[in-house]
């Protein structure tokens, strides 16, 4: 067996200990062939994707769903609220046209359109949630500090001079309300660290 196509068993070996690797030994002409073919089939399946996409056969919207599930969602903290509200608002757009598709076409279709809305809507749940984490998280270093200058909030200045006019204010019912509206967090939470 090649060394390239080691690495993988004894990666397996070393996660699953001593009877993995003993196993591995013992049976290695049965699993050695085995193995490369299994990774050919998994390099040519990766080839036959990669050629559906560059033919332009992948529909843009199962394109953009593996493009959300591979970078976007694994890259959430690093967005800021622009670009966060722009890939929800994709997002629910994606839904209403499977919502289109789905009253438009046949009831044979009916559970892969139900199966793809219920992706989009959870990816959407990750998305608004992530949003008012990050704004709940943002409004609390504006509170603790003021000179602190959000990057997060470029593009939505009217919230955060909205925040310093409240806080300036010192009233605290209305910036528990302010936080509750944007953030939809807990006002007893927010009174703990806010107030």
């Amino acid at each position: 067996m090649a060394p390239k196509n080691m690495k993988p068993l004894i990666d397996i070996a070393k996660e699953h200990g001593p009877k993995a690797g003993k196993f591995l030994y013992d049976h290695a002409g049965k699993i050695g062939p085995t193995f490369i073919a299994a990774q050919g089939i998994i390099e040519k399946l990766a080839e036959n994707k990669k050629n559906k996409a560059d033919g332009g056969k992948i529909h843009l919207r199962k394109e953009r769903y593996d493009e959300f599930n591979k970078r976007i969602m694994r890259n959430l903290n690093d967005y800021n609220r622009e670009e966060l509200h722009a890939y929800k608002h994709e997002a629910m757009e994606f839904i209403e046209q499977i919502e289109m598709e789905m009253s438009k076409e046949t009831k044979a279709k009916k559970p892969l359109h139900i199966k793809r809305r219920k992706n989009w809507e959870a990816l959407l749940v990750q998305i608004d949630g992530k949003i008012k984490m990050k704004d709940y998280l943002e409004y609390l270093k504006i509170y603790n500090k003021d000179e602190y200058t959000s990057t997060y909030f470029e593009g939505f200045e009217r919230n955060v001079k909205e925040f310093k006019k409240l806080v300036e204010k010192a009233d605290s019912n209305e910036i528990i309300n302010f936080l509750v509206s944007q953030t939809n967090m807990d006002p007893t939470i927010i009174r703990n660290e806010f107030l």
